[in-house]
């Protein structure tokens, strides 16, 4: 079952990037319904393992767990709403690769630095290794042939896709913060126990988020009549918790397959999520529309590039 749980983990997660395409909804809207679906998410599982949350709410650990699940939550929830950004600004299919490949960087260094992961040469050996192959993998993904002529177009869109890679980088250092923090407890208590505070985290942290950037358009609107605010309340709001709960049941089946065949077989087959979102990107969604034959096929090839590495880096926690 480990492996059935960790195949659709990957699953879920990659089918999140494109669901927001699909939405395609403002970024404040998307983040709310992200942070909605999320909660509601985390209330459903806390009630269907009360027994065990509640013993370990209560335990010695209990004020620790609450506290740092919280903060992993809002982690998670403002390093979504930049990956929201990041996706609009260079499109998902390429936004989700250089997320998932600095996200997988950051959290390798996180292991290092303040786990000591890697202790052993087999560990060095294939890890480091697997750090150069992602970064070549999310050069790769991130290439862009423009067509146009105009000398604006192609500063526009140069400038856009530096401003990803910066919110790529920002994304994948507080994921990485989102998954450290619960390690400092979940070796002392179950896995599932880490979702309610977690959840309520995200929403706190996707309200924040939300609310940062609605006071900085109100703002501007006051200062530019011609300014056009994005509208928080619209029927995207409900859609938008679709992706929330993608994300939510990916995290939940990572948990059990870790429990079932350990950490290493079970990160490294979530890591298929990159292929899934691009596949599902280029040729059901259709953004391979707006992209060369070459840019399409260098963003599979950079997916399943990230892939190897990623399973690589999975392998050293074996």
């Amino acid at each position: 079952m480990g492996y059935f749980y960790g195949c659709f983990a990957a699953l879920f997660w990659g089918l999140k990037p494109p669901s927001l395409a699909k939405i395609n909804a403002n970024s404040i809207t998307a983040q709310l319904g992200n942070g909605i679906g999320v909660l509601l998410f985390a209330i459903i599982i806390f009630f269907a393992t009360y027994n065990q949350s509640i013993a370990d709410f209560t335990s010695s650990v209990g004020a620790k767990l609450l506290l740092l699940s919280f903060l992993s939550g809002i982690s998670w929830g403002v390093g979504q709403f930049f990956q929201i950004i990041c996706f609009q600004l260079v499109t998902t299919s390429i936004g989700f690769c250089l997320t998932t490949a600095t996200t997988l960087l950051a959290n390798a260094i996180f292991s290092i630095v303040l786990f000591n992961d890697w202790s052993t040469h087999f560990q060095f050996g294939l890890g480091i290794p697997a750090l150069f192959i992602i970064i070549i993998g999310a050069i790769l993904t991130s290439y862009k042939q423009n067509n146009s002529t105009k000398l604006e177009d192609i500063k526009n869109d140069k400038k856009k896709l530096i401003i990803g890679i910066i919110l790529a980088i920002i994304v994948g250092i507080l994921f990485a913060i989102y998954s450290a923090l619960p390690r400092y407890v979940t070796n002392q208590i179950a896995g599932t126990s880490v979702v309610l505070p977690h959840g309520i985290g995200t929403f706190v942290g996707s309200i924040l988020a939300v609310g940062i950037v609605y006071l900085i358009q109100n703002f501007k609107a006051k200062k530019d009549s011609n300014y056009q605010k994005d509208s928080l309340f619209t029927k995207k709001l409900i859609q938008s918790i679709i992706p929330g709960l993608f994300s939510s049941i990916g995290n939940i089946l990572l948990i059990y397959a870790n429990a079932s065949i350990g950490s290493a077989i079970g990160f490294s087959l979530t890591q298929m999520a990159v292929v899934v979102s691009s596949l599902v990107n280029l040729f059901i969604l259709k953004e391979y529309k707006n992209k060369t034959k070459k840019q399409s096929s260098l963003i599979i090839l950079g997916s399943i590039i990230i892939l190897i590495g990623g399973v690589m880096i999975g392998f050293t926690k074996m």
